[in-house]
Order: structure tokens, then C-alpha cells, then sequence
């Protein structure tokens, strides 16, 4: 970002960028809507042509293993590597591998052989490709994911969504098993995704050059379900709240501002640990009445 155009809740319009509001333009890089609307955003593109990517696909019943891999490619990973892992129930359970390398293709093999020597796989679709086409999973794994037959047909139905996740400085035993236990038991409809994890050209500025942060090698994770039939609501989301819980003991008490359950205030504080009190000043300036509060609230100070 180089710069945005922000309407204050004083109806002031501000432009924030490195030279004009820089405090402002600090804030809104990771403390969301809670300094004003904005209405016009300026970016730098970074040039992307190709790169090695795509779905790998697995059993569902080789998650547990899978985490273990996961954990021991991303403790090394180059920083061009990028790894999110999803499992989901679909015709079958999955554990999916979602890959992106941006460094010389021919050097790819190495950086991924782990993941690719895993299984065998039910459908590997890493390959050289577009940028804008890599995170969409081909035909076979599109297949994979199809719903069983067995849920009910309901013409223009909507689905519930409800989901919950928190983050890990890092991924233990322990963990692992409490991961494969709640997949293991979940309804269905369920999934469970691991990633985010904290490498590479994000951890290469200062901690508190933006808000978010940046401690190396964290994750996140989160636990979600979809449903239809309304009777199957408090099943789902126990399932959710229960699976988060425990997790509990081996998550970080910092958890990424997106994965909040509420905007409980201790909760928002410790998202941004060292960096709130810098938020919470800002927020006075600009926004002092906290008009901008159905959010994950940063109070004035």
C-alpha cells in the first residue's frame, strides 16, 4: 500500500501514506476500520508471471502424518515457499496441500520433494502456472471435494458457515493430536485448516513496522463447518467452540486479529500485543467517540 484516502467519523478526508499522516498510514496497515472508511486505496503491484503451484490431495486419514510433514518442511522452508494445509470432509475426507513456490522452477523439486514424495497422493496438480490460476483446484481434486450424495438436496438452500480458529507459536506432538482427535470425531461437514505461517520477507522488518505481528515461525488454524437442516446447529457449532477449547492449552494468547471468536477487549489488546497502545493512542486522534466500534475495537486511550 502507498496510500489511502480516509473519511474520519469528523468527516474530515484524510490521505495517509509515508509522508502525509504516517502515523495513520501505520494504523490502517493491519488495525482495520477502526480509524475511518476508506474510499480510495493506492498500491505498488508486485510483477508476478508464473510460478510452481497447486492442490495436492491425500487420504483424510493421513492428516495426523501430514501435520508432521507440514511442521518439518515449513522449519526449513526458503522463503519462497509458501504451504497451506486443508482437510475437509468431502465425497471422501481430505487432507489437501495448497503450494506455491516463487523461486527458479528448477529448484522447486527440492523445496517441495516432502510434500510430493508423501502418500502416494490421491491427485497432484503442482505444476508451472499462471499466478492468477494457482490457488483453484484442477478438475481431479474439484472431483475429490464434491459433497457426499448422502446430504440432503435442498433447492436454494443456504448453508450455515460458522467457524473458529486461534494461533500456535509452534505446531507440537500434543497438538497434532489433539488436531487429528477433534477431525477424527468431527460431524460432518466439517474442516480444518493450518497456515499462515510466519517466514520469509514478512519477518524481514521490524516488529512493529506495521501492527500485525510478526513473530517467526507462528501459525494460525482455524476449525469451521457448514450445514443446512437447522435441527443439526448445535451439534455444528459445539463442535467448533469445542475443537478451538482444546486447542486452547497449546495456542498462543496473541491470535491473529482475524481469528478472533469476539471482539472481547482483552482479547483485541494481546492480537496486538506491543502495538496497542500505539493503536490505542491513534484511535484518540482520529477517532475519539469510537463511532468505527463493530469491529475488533482498538478504545481510545
Amino acid at each position: 500500500m502507498l496510500s489511502a484516502r480516509i473519511i474520519t467519523s469528523e468527516n474530515r478526508i484524510v490521505t495517509a501514506s509515508a509522508e502525509q499522516e504516517p502515523d495513520l498510514f501505520w494504523g490502517i496497515r493491519g488495525g482495520g476500520g477502526n480509524f475511518g472508511i476508506a474510499t480510495r486505496i493506492t498500491y505498488a503491484t508486485q510483477k508476478m508471471g508464473s510460478l510452481v503451484g497447486g492442490w495436492i490431495a491425500y487420504p483424510g486419514a493421513r492428516l495426523r502424518d501430514l501435520l508432521y510433514v507440514y511442521r518439518n518442511v515449513m522449519r526449513t522452508a526458503p522463503p519462497e515457499l509458501v504451504v497451506e494445509l486443508l482437510a475437509l470432509s468431502g465425497a471422501r475426507p481430505l487432507a489437501c496441500a495448497i503450494v506455491a513456490y516463487t523461486g527458479p522452477p528448477q529448484r522447486s523439486s527440492k523445496a517441495l520433494s516432502a510434500l510430493l514424495n508423501f502418500g502416494p497422493p490421491l491427485a497432484n496438480e503442482v505444476s508451472l502456472k499462471p499466478y492468477a490460476s494457482f490457488g483453484s483446484p484442477g478438475r481431479n481434486i474439484g472431483t475429490l471435494l464434491q459433497p457426499p450424495s448422502t446430504r440432503p438436496s435442498v433447492s436454494n438452500a443456504i448453508p450455515n458457515i460458522y467457524w473458529m480458529g486461534g494461533s500456535l507459536s509452534a505446531l507440537s506432538d500434543d497438538a497434532v493430536d489433539v488436531i487429528a482427535a477433534r477431525v477424527r470425531d468431527a460431524p460432518a461437514g466439517w474442516g480444518f485448516s493450518l497456515g499462515h505461517y510466519m517466514h520469509g520477507a514478512i519477518c524481514q522488518v521490524p516488529p512493529d513496522a506495521t501492527p500485525l505481528m510478526r513473530t517467526r515461525g507462528a501459525m494460525t488454524y482455524h476449525f469451521d463447518i457448514w450445514w443446512i437442516d437447522e435441527k443439526r446447529s448445535a451439534e455444528c457449532m459445539t463442535w467448533v467452540d469445542s475443537s478451538v477449547a482444546a486447542m486452547r492449552p497449546y495456542s498462543r494468547n496473541a491470535t491473529y486479529v482475524n481469528y478472533l471468536g469476539s471482539n472481547d477487549v482483552a482479547a483485541v489488546r494481546a492480537a496486538y500485543g506491543m502495538n496497542y497502545a500505539r493503536l490505542s493512542t491513534l484511535k484518540r486522534r482520529f477517532d475519539p467517540n469510537n463511532v468505527f466500534r463493530r469491529n475488533r475495537n482498538i478504545r481510545p486511550s
